[in-house]
């Protein structure tokens, strides 16, 4: 686990409900991190999408964030129903 040391973090999920909330868990376990001392962002596809944008990473380290996650769950995604 790591220190804390009034650390924020972030963490990139796929939007799909049956991964939200245990990435949320792991990543809070792993961390250290309550769940109001990090930005969550969720969406179709999650980290495993190509993104060039990067607004909400450089938004939450601009805040203090310097724990960062991303979570992909690879096949059969509930966000994306027509990749399955």
């Amino acid at each position: 686990m790591y220190q804390q040391n009034n650390n924020k973090g972030f963490l990139q999920t796929c939007i799909d409900r049956r991964f939200v909330a245990s990435s949320r868990k792991v990543f809070e376990k792993e961390t250290g991190l309550s769940p109001t001392d990090y930005w969550h962002e969720s969406y179709a596809g999650g980290a495993a999408l190509n993104l060039t944008n990067t607004v909400a990473e450089d938004f939450a380290f601009s805040h203090g964030a310097r724990i960062f996650g991303w979570q992909a769950h690879g096949d059969n995604c509930g966000g994306k129903p027509e990749k399955e």
